[in-house]
């Protein structure tokens, strides 16, 4: 199974790669994405479709972040963020470092 992760913001493009890439090359199978876009509605091609049936635990940090992070986990990989323009400085914080702070507080 291999040590606990969590990646945040997995299921965007960069994460999304990453979770297939630990699984392709058996780094770990023990994986938390925790994300606030569903894979179920991120149209993922095929591939990743599969590799994300093999990781037991998704969590939705836009709603309730505390559900995601539930265990003690051995790797931590922050690709979360927001790229939208013109957000104003509170609401990109929030959005981004805040998810963090939220996590390992």
């Amino acid at each position: 199974e291999g040590e606990p992760w969590l990646i945040l913001g997995g299921v965007g493009y960069i994460g999304r790669n990453l979770v297939k890439y630990l699984l392709d090359n058996g780094i770990t199978r023990n994986i938390t994405v925790a994300d606030k876009a569903m894979p179920m509605l991120s149209h993922f091609h095929p591939m990743f479709e599969e590799a994300f049936s093999q990781i037991g635990n998704i969590g939705d940090l836009a709603r309730t972040p505390e559900k995601a992070i539930n265990k003690e986990y051995s790797v931590i990989v922050n690709l979360a963020g927001e790229t939208r323009p013109a957000m104003n400085e509170y609401e990109h914080r929030t959005k981004t470092m805040g998810v963090v702070e939220r996590v390992v507080a």
